[in-house]
């Protein structure tokens, strides 16, 4: 019984989710269909995306080993603005390259899957990771990279 009340009101907080964010229950996938901070641009508005931008991420594969980079127009780009390359391999993308040219803020990829680890390990193992463990060292070699600089622990 309080499987299926938790399903749904599960299921109420996705559809009130839906419309405060979309408009509609039916478009709750995503909040790329409205207008607004969070929208959706193509590559050709990308200029006109980076107006104003406090952050520009690129969730793709593109500048994955192997594949061409985003070619995004980063001096549209306030200078106050953060790059986010969800690739982690290869580490230092193109894009992200680009962008400490240009003197922006960057964060890499292994940001980001380490951030997805530390919830997932805590749910697998009912306990927090060690905090005496620097994973982003223990990632990197495993990736081939030499750690730039010390980094906070999760």
């Amino acid at each position: 019984r309080q499987a299926a009340l938790f399903g749904l009101a599960w299921l109420a907080a996705e559809l009130a989710r839906g419309l405060v964010f979309t408009g509609f229950p039916w478009v709750a996938s995503g909040y790329a269909q409205v207008d607004g901070p969070l929208a959706a641009f193509p590559l050709e508005g990308a200029a006109q995306a980076m107006d104003g931008a406090g952050a520009i991420v690129n969730a793709t594969s593109a500048g994955l080993s192997g594949s061409a980079a985003l070619d995004l127009p980063l001096e549209a780009a306030p200078a106050t603005a953060i790059v986010m390359d969800m690739v982690y391999k290869p580490l230092r993308t193109e894009l992200l390259a680009r962008a400490q040219a240009a003197k922006l803020s960057t964060i890499d990829g292994l940001a980001m899957l380490i951030g997805q680890a530390a919830p997932a390990f805590d749910a697998f193992y009912g306990a927090p990771p060690p905090k005496d463990v620097d994973v982003r060292t223990l990632a990197l070699a495993a990736l081939g990279e030499a750690p730039a600089r010390k980094r906070e622990r999760i």
